[in-house]
C-alpha cells in the first residue's frame, strides 16, 4: 500500500514537471517576442535621446558663443562710455539709494559716476522688511525721537519715513537725524552725510519676491523732490508693470541699469540728458544721445 502511494506520487511529480515545463517554454517565447518589441522601442526612445542631446549641446555652444560675445559688447561700450561721460559729473555730489540690496547695480554706477568726475558721498540701502511692512516698534521709536508723534496709517507713516530721509540726504549736517536712523536699523548708511547732495539715484529691482510694494519708490521720490534733490531712476528689470513708479513721479530711468550701457544712460540723465532709456518697449530710445 505504501509502494502504491509513492507510485502515485511520482507520476504526479512527472505531469506537475510537465506542466510547469510547458509553462515555463510558453512564458519564455512569449518573452522572446516582448523583448524584441522593447529593444525597437527603446531604440526609438534612444535615438530621441541622442538627438535631443545633440540639440542641447549645440544650444549650449550657441550661449557660450552669445555670452562671450555680450562680455565684448559690454566691455566695448564700457571703454567708450567712460570717454563721453568724463568730466560731466564734475563738482556734483550725489546718493545712491538702494532698495533692497543692489550690489552690483550699486557698484557698477559708483564706478560709472566716479569716471565721470562726480563724487558718491554716501549710499543708503532701505532693507526690505522696511519696504514691505513699514509699521514696526523700530518704525514708532524713529518717529518718536524725531517729534513727529505716532502715526497709525502705514503709507503716511513710510511717507513721513522717507521726508526725514530726504532731509537727511539734502541738509548736511543733521548728527541728531543721522543717529536717529541708525538706531533704527531700518536702513544701512554709509558715507559722509555732512556733505551737500544735489542728485540721488534710486535703484530697485522688481523682478524680485521681495519688492512688493512699487508705491514705496514713489513716496521716497516725491520727498527727494520736494527737498530739492534731483532724483534718477536705476531699474535693473524693465517690467512694464512696475515702470509705472517712475512714471507716476515723472522721474527720468534707465530700465537696464545692471548693463554697461543701463549704467552710461544714468550718468547722462545726472549730468543733463533727462528721459527714459533701455530695452523695454516702453521706452523712449535705447540710450540718450551722444551730442
Amino acid at each position: 500500500m505504501i509502494d502504491l502511494k509513492f507510485h502515485v506520487y511520482s507520476i504526479a511529480g512527472i505531469f506537475l514537471a510537465l506542466a510547469i515545463g510547458m509553462i515555463i517554454g510558453n512564458a519564455m517565447n512569449r518573452d522572446t517576442n516582448l523583448t524584441a518589441e522593447n529593444s525597437k522601442i527603446m531604440k526609438r526612445y534612444a535615438d530621441t535621446v541622442n538627438i535631443l542631446k545633440k540639440q542641447l549641446d549645440d544650444s549650449q555652444l550657441q550661449k557660450q558663443q552669445n555670452i562671450r560675445q555680450m562680455d565684448a559688447d559690454e566691455a566695448f561700450i564700457a571703454s567708450v562710455a567712460e570717454k563721453l561721460n568724463r568730466d560731466s559729473l564734475t563738482g556734483r555730489n550725489i546718493t545712491l539709494v538702494s532698495f533692497g540690496k543692489n550690489e552690483n547695480v550699486t557698484a557698477g554706477l559708483k564706478k560709472n559716476i566716479e569716471q565721470a568726475g562726480g563724487a558718491v558721498i554716501n549710499t543708503v540701502v532701505i532693507k526690505n522688511s522696511f519696504i514691505n511692512k513699514p509699521r514696526t516698534e523700530a518704525t514708532d521709536k524713529l518717529l518718536a525721537e524725531t517729534g513727529q508723534g505716532v502715526i497709525e496709517d502705514t503709507r503716511q507713516l513710510q511717507a513721513k519715513i522717507y521726508g526725514l530721509l530726504a532731509k537727511l540726504i539734502s541738509e548736511p549736517g543733521s548728527e541728531e537725524l543721522f543717529k536717529a536712523f541708525s538706531k533704527s536699523k531700518i536702513v544701512t548708511m554709509t558715507g559722509d552725510f555732512s556733505a551737500p547732495c544735489d542728485s540721488a539715484v534710486l535703484i530697485i529691482d522688481s523682478t524680485r519676491d521681495i519688492f512688493k510694494d512699487p508705491d514705496s519708490v514713489t513716496r521716497l521720490a516725491s520727498s527727494l523732490k520736494n527737498a530739492g534733490v534731483f532724483a534718477a531712476g536705476a531699474d535693473s528689470s524693465g517690467k512694464t508693470d512696475t515702470l509705472s513708479v517712475w512714471d507716476n513721479e515723472q522721474i527720468p530711468y534707465a530700465d537696464n541699469a545692471d548693463s554697461a550701457l543701463g549704467a552710461y544712460s544714468v550718468v547722462r540723465i545726472l549730468a543733463d540728458k533727462q528721459g527714459i532709456y533701455g530695452l523695454n518697449g516702453k521706452t523712449g530710445r535705447t540710450f540718450p544721445d551722444t551730442e
